[in-house]
């Protein structure tokens, strides 16, 4: 249970900001696992209109990043 004003996620649970600093510092070498070696035509495909291509989401990722 959180506290009363306690900031949590959708499901309760407490955000802790050393968690997510840990989470997303692991981010970009898992991304890097995934796709590293993988071909162009798999990179840049997405599942039709209103979707991204894992290339689209690495872009938006680089942009948030600069932007924030």
């Amino acid at each position: 249970m959180s506290q009363i004003g306690e900031k949590t996620d959708r499901i309760g649970v407490p955000f802790v900001l050393t968690e997510a600093i840990a989470m997303l510092q692991r981010t970009p070498i898992v991304i890097d696992a995934l796709l590293r070696g993988s071909p162009d035509d798999w990179v840049t495909a997405d599942e039709g209109v209103g979707t991204w291509s894992p290339f689209d989401v690495v872009g938006h990722l680089i942009h948030g990043e600069r932007t924030d």
